[in-house]
């Protein structure tokens, strides 16, 4: 499950997504990078983790690991 997203334009990507699209998985946190590549298994639902019921989350598969990740800074 890619749950605990808290940004709205994410959020509403997220939510757009539909079952068998694939989609980049980046870590927003630590290294702001594309890791890898997945497919979407699951469209949106309410995420779990929320209580307030205001965010959503999707389920996805791995495709495959990107052999060198792609930074926020090389995307810009």
């Amino acid at each position: 499950t890619w749950d605990g997203v808290r940004n709205f334009r994410a959020r509403n990507n997220l939510a757009a997504m539909q079952v068998g699209e694939q989609a980049f998985f980046y870590h927003s946190n630590i290294g702001k990078e594309i890791v890898g590549i997945v497919t979407i298994t699951v469209a949106a639902f309410p995420d779990p983790s929320d209580p307030d019921g205001k965010w959503g989350s999707v389920k996805v598969k791995p495709v495959r690991m990107l052999a060198r990740p792609v930074t926020l800074a090389a995307i810009k």
